[in-house]
């Protein structure tokens, strides 16, 4: 008689994974340490402090270390004031490069910071990204009765009170349907830079916005050209709740935290100290372009730990994965590989301004101090915006100085602050030009190219 097979055991069928954006997918925004029974990790001391730590790392000065990293940071095509020698997508994996580049003290504290400060600042701007950004849902999770929105519009100041009557206008009469994905990190900050109105919008935000709120911004709120077919501006939205993690995030957990701007109960997490990178804080004259790509890093990190299923209430803490190569410091390391024509419009106007330091009082009738540009200096400037065409926020293409769309503010007010950080670092005597003329205009730098 031939021998039988051996029957298989039964398996279990796997369950089906819940697509992500369906209603059936398990999956919520809560923070973390507001539940109970979690692993001891998480509560460490070392897994709750959020200060920045002191993992500013720049690449060495010999030539040819120069002449690699020159080459590596011209090839990821961030703007200037990104220095950071990484590029992430959507799905930001390597623990340890986004610890050193965010300055968590350990990878633990990155991860707590991300499972539940994050979650506990923008719960709703996350929930919406992971369901694609639907219109739908962004009209049912916005105030639904006058008592609500009444409450809300009270404490607003003026300018953000206007924002956001526009924006219940602008969401209200939405109705295409539209399915969008995260977008890169360095993209959008590229689109922050490149983009006029989208720049003022996100500055008024940061100068004016007093608590914690939902922002679903649309297309025509950007634009302000009112189409028929709006949408949510997927750019705008990210970028809107990825700066109020800038502005409330503290440097510790505490469960009875309450987020407010005017607040003296916690010390805030941001603006990262000078040294970490590029220092131009230019996104309301208060936090840095890094700090941007920082807080929208760790929007896409949130989302794909929750979207990934991760176990967060496993015991085991996180571990390291991959290498923080710090920064390609612009300031002591020019990227002259190949002559200046190699370089980007904002990368070239920072070498040409090492060796043509601008003046703070030059081309503007005031001068412009980022350490001291307060909400009212922002809002003078916020209410001349300059109309401009949008450009696609994907894109990747390089800025030239022909190109309308450079927002020549803010190229200056970088400027200063690379101006500002030279002379704390040789002292204000030290001839930094050498025998040149100690300024150059942001008018002739244009007419040059």
């Amino acid at each position: 008689m031939p021998r039988q097979p051996k029957p298989k055991p039964d398996k279990a069928p796997k369950p089906a994974k819940a697509s992500k954006g369906t209603e059936t997918a398990a999956i919520n925004f809560d923070p973390i340490l507001r539940q109970d029974n979690l692993p001891e990790w998480r509560l460490d001391p070392e897994a709750t402090d959020y200060s920045v730590a002191n993992t500013a790392i720049t690449t060495p000065n010999e030539p040819a270390a120069i002449a690699r990293d020159a080459a590596k940071w011209r090839a990821l095509g961030h703007v200037t004031g990104v220095q950071v020698l990484h590029e992430w997508e959507t799905t930001p994996k390597m623990i340890s490069e986004l610890a050193g580049y965010n300055g968590f003290r350990t990878y633990a504290a990155l991860v707590n910071f991300t499972d539940t400060i994050v979650c506990d600042i923008i719960p709703t701007g996350m929930m919406l990204g992971y369901h694609n950004f639907h219109i739908e849902r962004a009209k049912s999770m916005l105030p639904q009765t006058n008592t609500d929105l009444s409450s809300v519009m009270s404490q607003l100041p003026e300018e953000m009170n206007a924002l956001y009557n526009e924006l219940r206008t602008c969401v209200s009469a939405l109705s295409k349907e539209q399915t969008n994905k995260m977008i890169k990190p360095a993209d959008l900050v590229k689109s922050y830079c490149t983009d006029n109105q989208l720049k003022l919008m996100i500055d008024k935000i940061v100068a004016f916005l007093p608590f914690l709120m939902f922002l679903p911004i649309t297309l025509n709120m950007i634009t302000k050209r009112k189409y028929e077919e709006d949408s949510i501006d997927v750019t705008a939205t990210i970028l809107a709740h990825a700066v109020q993690i800038l502005l409330f995030a503290p440097t510790e957990w505490n469960k009875d935290i309450v987020y407010k701007r005017d607040s003296d109960q916690y010390t805030r997490r941001y603006p990262t100290p000078p040294g970490h990178g590029g220092d131009c804080r230019t996104v309301a004259g208060i936090f840095s372009l890094e700090d941007l790509h920082r807080s929208v890093l760790l929007v896409c990190l949130t989302d794909y730990r929750r979207s990934l299923g991760s176990n967060l209430t496993s015991k085991r803490g996180p571990q390291a994965r991959g290498k923080f190569l710090g920064y390609f410091d612009v300031l002591t390391q020019r990227p002259t590989l190949n002559g200046e024509t190699d370089l980007n419009a904002m990368q070239l106007a920072t070498t040409r301004l090492l060796d043509n330091p601008l003046s703070a009082t030059n081309t503007v009738e005031q001068p412009i101090h980022t350490e001291d540009l307060a909400a009212k200096e922002a809002a003078e400037v916020l209410r001349t915006p300059q109309r401009t065409a949008r450009k696609d926020s994907n894109s990747r293409a390089g800025i030239t100085f022909d190109d309308q769309n450079l927002d020549l503010h803010t190229l200056y007010i970088e400027c200063v602050s690379v101006r500002q950080t030279l002379r704390q670092h040789y002292g204000a005597a030290a001839k930094l030009a050498g025998n040149r003329p100690s300024y150059e205009t942001l008018d002739s730098m244009t007419k040059e190219e």
